[in-house]
């Protein structure tokens, strides 16, 4: 290579920006590219199961597929070499090049696409680089994989490059000769340093195309650590590019430690008293069984089905430690329907992750979801990770439970690739969405055990939407572990099917079928499938008596009963209007009374509080004091994953396995007559659960429950689904589990027909379920496809991206007192956050600033919002706390904020 094209490379700006005297400084973009590839380089060194996945999945050996996919990803940046990207730092692009350019902007990836198409490719055919055909029409095995390849790093920067973006680009204006002279040094000298790749045998473009999403995801990791200007430094002083990818490897060591990506060496299978704690006792069936079922290499399917209180998170982890030990596995994912349900499990986590790993090991726990720095405990896990090298810090004092590395901890988008996580199953099916940076979610997932909580939780487009996680997820070997008290066969049948749809394998028949068939273990993988039942925990075997209430009166008669009895009461209502109503009514009625009410609008500070209150009053440490006489008027929020348990319930009329979990928080924990934990058998006698509902009649008419809870028809809207649930329990008065949990599930949600006059509830309900489940077909991205694949659909942004139906908005609430405004819960690290509410977006859409804020004091609020409230609504309240929105329909509704009703909206303030 002559001096003169030498001397061209490091004309060309990979980072710049200016020094503490204002002065420019620049980091040539082929170190910055080597950068990148050395960080890549480091991370399947020193992770052997990615390296030897990803080597499988492309046919390599595993030295071939570092070598090429280094080698790929020092190639990420080459759209940089364009003149108008040069021209974005004008000074700097003078400096290096004496020249000045005027060109519409164009995403460099999309020139790099342009590049590679038009000007390297050639170049290559023309002189044999990388096994590439002379001739486009004569395409060699390597010919396609190249193409794919550079097409999936290319979009590094969190969604495919498309054709589009470089529409009407004259090609030799953006890369004029100086340009393509550079680029294509820079391709000669890169492929020297990397001589490994010239007598690689090429994979297919079908395997590139194939595990092309987890290339793309590789490929966003390590331009995100390669761009870190603290472990890279500027560094203009040109040097051969072999001299400075030594100096690359080294930094990119300490960049990927920093980082927390080193990573932890699972721990050899423990004792589980070992795993769980001393007060661990015996394993229940369940969990016995999980501790010997046979383990089939690669992926995994295991859906665990069993009563609530069964043990069914440890079973999960006594899988998952068993697959991590095994080496078939190397970290955990743990997805949870709810934030509160997330909170509550990060706690359990944080008392046994450390022994998934080796003591040496300093693995990061993670808790995903968006309002995680909300979490003390979280926060805690960054500020102590540091120090987290061994079990004490040298001054005999013990560090925090939870660890975890600052640079995974920042961003939800990151939290992922931890090697243990817990957070919400949102934040896992994003990796199945054209949302930014999905390939960085599934990388984050590549490897590690899926475990999904609360699975009959979902409605049709997010069990949709999960079933297409679990193609991707066995696709690239990784196991999943479903956790469900009672699941209908259908979506039993759904689940495995979408377990061998990534396998590419035909899907087996279900051979469990019966209602003796439960507790229920069905365990697939690709040689076997098998179906086993299980003996239930005895402490969980019960039978819960069922009794109609039809009138407030006799519910107020129950909880009156039970107060003066000393006994804690909880009624689950089915919409925050109707909790409202009844909070209201018993608290006018009876002023002593301890009432909390416990829904979902509550600005989020608030409903934390509400949280922890309610979990420790009502928890498994609960006792007398805390329990006496409690009233808790709840919506859903309760039902799911919280352990929390009752001595006596009231649950509206809800979808037969909604009232099962319901009847799972009913006597759940062993208590004496007064409610303090003991170690025996339960002294406060057979558990009765009161539905509030109407009378089963043997013809019901269109209005049979929406006469009766006319919100809450608009909630649960199949009423012909409700009507056989509650015949099934009535004609008994009883059930009993496990005995009859596959009886009810299946009497409701398999071939029944509904009564005359409630079929249209029915079939409305089942084609809108129909139609959720496509919408969520369509929105997906396919197996089937690639990453480049832009047919696919849209792209969104990740806070835009639907993974659940119902458009719901983020409201800030902000107080105006004459001269300000403040956010509603002022003081502490985040108060926007913890004043926001979620709120359905057909209620409040959009808020104008009131005439007496002025503009400035306006803009300034907008500007402090988490992402300057781009995704979000400024609402100011009065100092009464009322305020105005606009709803969906574009008309201007009153606002109420009241801390012990939660936000109130358009009719409901007038209740009020």
């Amino acid at each position: 290579m002559n001096p003169r094209q030498n001397e061209l490379l490091f004309r060309y700006w990979g980072k710049a920006g200016k020094n503490e005297a204002g002065e420019p400084i620049w980091h040539p973009l082929v170190y910055h590219s080597l950068d990148v590839a050395a960080v890549g380089y480091v991370l399947l060194r020193k992770n052997a199961y990615i390296r030897k996945r990803l080597a499988q999945m492309l046919g390599l050996s595993e030295d071939e597929l570092v070598w090429l996919a280094v080698f790929f990803l020092g190639l990420h940046d080459i759209g940089k070499f364009a003149r108008h990207f040069q021209a974005l730092q004008p000074d700097l692009f003078l400096e290096l090049q004496g020249d000045k350019a005027e060109l519409p902007y164009v995403r460099h990836d999309a020139l790099g696409e342009l590049l590679w198409n038009r000007f390297l490719r050639p170049y290559c055919a023309a002189r044999g680089y990388l096994g590439i055909a002379a001739q486009r029409g004569s395409r060699s095995s390597a010919d396609g994989a190249a193409d794919y390849w550079m097409h999936t790093v290319l979009g590094h920067h969190g969604r495919p490059v498309t054709a589009k973006d470089a529409e009407r680009v004259v090609a030799t204006e953006y890369f004029p000769e100086s340009a393509r002279q550079a680029a294509e040094t820079f391709f000669e000298q890169w492929l020297g340093v990397c001589e490994n790749v010239a007598g690689i045998r090429w994979p297919s473009a079908k395997q590139v195309k194939a595990a092309s999403w987890w290339l793309a995801g590789l490929t966003v990791l390590c331009d995100w650590l390669g761009s870190n200007q603290e472990q890279f430094a500027m560094t203009p002083q040109p040097m051969p590019l072999a001299e400075y990818w030594r100096h690359a490897l080294g930094l990119a060591e300490a960049a990927v430690a920093k980082a927390g990506m080193v990573p932890a060496t699972p721990a050899p299978m423990h004792d589980l008293a070992e795993l769980f704690g001393e007060s661990f006792k015996k394993p229940t069936p369940l969990q016995a069984h999980c501790l010997d079922l046979h383990l089939e290499p690669g992926a995994g399917f295991y859906l665990l089905e069993d009563v609530t209180g069964a043990g069914k998170t440890e079973a999960a982890l006594i899988l998952a430690h068993r697959l991590m030990a095994a080496g078939a596995q190397r970290g955990l994912y743990f997805a949870l329907p709810t934030m509160a349900t997330a909170n509550a499990m990060f706690e359990r986590m944080g008392r046994v992750y450390r022994r998934l790993y080796a003591n040496d090991s300093s693995p990061s726990l993670v808790l995903a979801h968006g309002a995680r720095r909300l979490h003390e405990g979280f926060r805690e896990a960054i500020d102590h990770y540091p120090n987290a090298q061994d079990d004490s810090y040298g001054d005999d004092t013990e560090p925090a439970q939870y660890r975890c590395a600052a640079w995974l901890a920042d961003s939800p988008k990151k939290s992922l690739l931890a090697e243990v996580g817990v957070g919400t199953v949102d934040q896992a099916v994003l990796g199945v969405l054209p949302s930014r940076h999905q390939s960085l979610r599934l990388f984050g997932l590549f490897g590690k055990v899926l475990i999904v909580d609360e699975v009959h939780a979902y409605e049709a487009y997010l069990f949709r939407l999960l079933t297409a996680l679990i193609t991707f997820h066995a696709a690239s070997g990784g196991s999943v572990i479903l956790l469900s008290a009672t699941l209908p066969h259908r979506q039993r049948r759904a689940l495995l099917e979408a377990f061998y749809e990534g396998l590419g394998q035909e899907p087996r028949d279900l051979t469990r079928t019966s209602d003796q068939d439960y507790p229920l273990v069905t365990h697939a993988s690709t040689i076997a499938q098998e179906e086993s039942v299980v003996a239930s925990r005895e402490e969980v075997c019960r039978t819960v008596h069922v009794k109609r209430v039809d009138t407030v009166e006799q519910v107020e008669a129950l909880m009156a009963e039970a107060v003066d009895a000393g006994r804690c009461v909880c009624w689950i209502r089915n919409t925050v209007h109707d909790a409202r109503k009844a909070y209201r009514e018993l608290r006018a009625h009876h002023p002593d009374w301890n009432i909390v009410l416990f829904h979902a609008r509550y600005a989020l500070g608030d409903r934390l509080e509400i949280e922890t209150r309610v979990v420790n009053r009502f928890g498994k440490d609960g006792g007398e004091a805390e329990r006496k006489g409690q009233i808790l008027i709840a919506t859903p929020v309760v039902e799911q994953s919280l352990d929390i348990d009752f001595d006596e319930m009231i649950s509206d009329l809800a979808p037969i396995d909604l009232i099962i979990q319901r009847a799972g928080r009913l006597r759940r924990h062993r208590r004496d007559t007064r409610g303090n934990p003991i170690d025996a058998q339960d002294q406060r006698g057979q558990p009765t659960l009161h539905l509030f509902a109407p009378e089963p009649v043997d013809a019901p008419d269109e209005e049979w429950f929406a006469s009766f809870l006319p919100k809450a028809a608009y909630v649960y809207d199949n009423h012909a689904q409700l009507w056989l649930g509650l015949r099934l329990l009535m004609e008994q008065g009883a059930f009993t589990m496990p005995t009859d949990a596959r009886r009810l599930i299946e009497g409701v949600y398999g071939d029944v027909y509904p009564p005359p006059g409630l079929e249209k509830s029915y079939w409305d309900s089942h084609g809108e379920e129909l139609g959720d489940g496509s919408l969520a077909d369509y929105n997906a991205l396919s197996i089937a496809a690639y990453y480049g694949d832009t047919d696919a659909g849209r792209w969104w942004a990740e806070e835009k991206a639907p993974t659940r139906l119902g458009d719901s908005t983020v409201v800030y609430l902000a107080r105006w007192d004459g001269e300000r405004l403040a956010p509603l819960r002022e003081g502490g690290e985040f108060p926007w956050q913890v004043s926001s509410v979620s709120v359905l977006a057909v209620r409040i859409r959009s808020a104008e600033r009131p005439a007496l804020v002025p503009e400035a004091e306006w803009e300034r609020v907008l500007g402090e919002l988490p992402a300057k409230g781009k995704w979000g609504v400024l609402l100011a309240l009065d100092g009464d706390m009322h305020g105005s929105a606009t709803d969906g329909r574009g008309n201007t509704v009153p606002v109420l904020y009241s801390d012990k009703e939660g936000l109130l909206v358009g009719e409901e303030c007038e209740e009020l």
